[in-house]
């Protein structure tokens, strides 16, 4: 009997075969979708080129600037709200409400904190990550098996015994999980925020620009870029997560 991991290809497969369907027999204007064929070759020109690479290094500095901004902060109140749990009660309705407001919508007001240049990116997506984290982090303290953490109790370990050795390892799992969400949103709100004024180097900037110019063909290559991106920076956190968090699902 066939495994579903056989079949993992078979939705890009028909996606491409949907995307040719509908750019080579003209049901959808070429002014609007790129054949594959065209995205391609202007994949190859741009990669040949290197000039993508330069748009691509910033694009990955501000994730990566801002998911250790985000991450730090989240962390750092997500913790505090798990251990002090009377004071999350307090809070988490003020959370809840920052929390559902939109990322994006938040940009105009970063703009005006610190100007239109990588400062106001940088800070609305660390903004959205924080919450992810902060959220993630308290709710891995605050459901954390509480059979374990009185059997540890009972044998005699300390608080601290208790919190590093108990606690964090069960919610781990949990956390990284967020983690994975803050992974996932970052680039997009990145990318997003480039493709407004005062970018100068980036991918959004450049999917932005090609978009004015009618290069049709060059805005699908360089979404197929940040695609590929995005895909790449989840499968390297998903393998560093099987390798060193070995022990979820089994405690």
């Amino acid at each position: 009997m066939l495994k579903i991991n056989n079949y993992k290809y078979s939705v890009p497969i028909l996606l491409i075969c949907l995307w040719a369907l509908l750019s080579y027999t003209g049901m959808v204007s070429p002014f609007f979708l790129a054949t594959p064929s065209d995205t391609l070759i202007k994949l190859y020109e741009l990669l040949l080129s290197g000039e993508i690479f330069k748009d691509l290094f910033f694009t990955l500095f501000r994730i990566i600037v801002a998911l250790a901004i985000g991450t730090i902060i989240g962390l750092f109140f997500g913790l505090l709200f798990g251990i002090f749990q009377n004071l999350w009660k307090y809070v988490q309705g003020t959370v809840d409400f920052f929390r559902s407001l939109p990322a994006f919508a938040l940009f105009p007001f970063f703009i005006l904190i610190f100007g239109p240049g990588d400062k106001a990116k940088i800070g609305t997506t660390a903004w959205f990550i924080a919450f992810i984290m902060m959220i993630s982090s308290a709710y891995a303290i605050i459901h954390a098996n509480k059979t374990r953490i009185k059997a540890a109790q009972i044998l005699g370990a300390t608080k601290t015994q208790i919190f590093f050795r108990v606690i964090l390892p069960d919610g781990l799992s949990e956390l990284m999980v967020g983690f994975r969400n803050a992974l996932a949103f970052g680039p997009m709100l990145i990318v997003a925020t480039e493709m407004f004024s005062g970018t100068k180097y980036g991918l959004g900037d450049r999917i932005y620009e090609a978009r004015l110019l009618y290069n049709v063909d060059e805005m699908y290559a360089t979404l197929l870029i940040v695609g590929f991106m995005g895909y790449g920076i989840n499968k390297l956190f998903l393998t560093f997560f099987e390798k060193k968090i070995h022990w979820k699902n089994k405690i």
